[in-house]
């Protein structure tokens, strides 16, 4: 799976991406060494952009390896135990508090017009 055209281009831009960011920060690293304070900063950002992206890589990786979950029965974050669906609860509708005639017309009127584009949503 992980061979698939599509794939092989996330690793090429990885290994690029990597070895740019290192070039970048190694840089950087020299011109601190020079005496250029502000290039201390950019030594270490750079390092940092290749292990987010080596992170990113690894999460996608992981994501497109992982087996679909059995039917009835969600995922739940790795460590955690799986939840079968007649635990989990199901999505309640909006309650909509009844229109009291006293209210601000200005409040009224405003809770009539989400009344109506919560109507028109569920169609």
């Amino acid at each position: 799976m992980l061979l698939r055209p599509r794939w092989v281009a996330l690793h090429v831009l990885t290994l690029v991406l990597v070895i740019s960011f290192g070039a970048l920060g190694w840089w950087q690293f020299d011109r601190a060494r020079d005496g250029n304070m502000l290039s201390i900063g950019y030594a270490c950002e750079w390092p940092a952009f290749a292990v987010f992206t080596v992170g990113v890589w690894i999460w996608l990786c992981r994501d497109a390896v992982r087996t679909p979950s059995p039917r009835g029965v969600r995922s739940a974050p790795d460590g955690l135990e799986r939840v079968p669906d007649e635990l989990v609860l199901p999505v309640r509708e909006t309650f909509v508090l009844p229109l009291n005639p006293d209210d601000d017309p200005e409040l009224l009127e405003y809770n009539r017009m989400l009344d109506r584009l919560h109507r028109q949503g569920k169609s």
